[in-house]
């Protein structure tokens, strides 16, 4: 909080130094922009702050193994909203193979979300979850730990070492480390994007084209926050 209001002070402060303070102060569509960017140097501060808890933490990926684009997103898996948006979700990845969705499960969404959490956790000790967290974004109405042990037998993993690793205080604090960087960033719903410098709250219709657009820019003008 502290670093924040100092960092706006800062930025107002140049505001009013600049010649042309008195011409934003008078024109409503000067204030705008100017708050607008001001907006984006605080979103670009606090991800470039966070960035190795974003992208470098031992996460769940989809998508590509040595990416040229990493874009993360904060979910739940009883969030009817981040259901919404995984297909459009799905299909930006699969139109851009050169792209990994770093996922970040904050469940947020009681403790049937925390069980599901830690049976995602537990399961990337077996093999890769892509499938396996597709399946449970696919789910309709509530999913709790015994519906994704199902699947996961469904899918081949060892139920019985699912459920001891569970368990484990590596899958609690892996856990709380999204908990608390989400917290940090002030996230307080899901789904959320990180792409870029570009913040997306919800599940918009244009999710696949706003993301392309962004995977476009990153591509040739690099990302000094991913």
């Amino acid at each position: 909080m502290l670093a924040r209001h100092l960092f706006i002070a800062i930025v107002a402060a140049c505001a009013i130094c600049s010649p042309y303070s008195t011409s934003l102060s008078a024109d409503g569509d000067a204030v705008a922009k100017f708050r607008a960017e001001e907006q984006l140097a605080w979103d670009k501060w606090r991800l470039q702050k966070q960035k190795s808890a974003l992208y470098e933490a031992n996460s769940l990926t989809l998508g590509a193994t040595q990416p040229k684009v990493r874009i993360v997103e904060f979910f739940d898996y009883n969030c009817p909203y981040c259901r919404r948006a995984q297909p459009r979700l799905m299909e930006f990845v699969n139109k851009n193979p050169d792209v990994q969705i770093v996922l970040k499960d904050v469940a947020f969404l009681g403790k049937n979300s925390l069980a599901v959490a830690r049976i995602m956790l537990a399961a990337r000790k077996q093999k890769n979850t892509a499938e396996l967290h597709n399946a449970l974004m696919d789910q309709k109405g509530l999913t709790t730990e015994t519906i994704a042990l199902d699947i996961a037998g469904i899918l081949g993993f060892d139920i019985q070492r699912l459920k001891k690793d569970a368990e484990g205080g590596d899958i609690q604090a892996a856990i709380e480390e999204t908990q608390n960087l989400a917290h940090e960033l002030r996230f307080t719903s899901v789904p959320i994007f990180v792409a870029g410098h570009t913040i997306i709250s919800g599940a918009p219709e244009d999710l696949t084209e706003m993301l392309s657009s962004i995977a476009d820019d990153i591509r040739k003008n690099g990302c000094d926050v991913c």
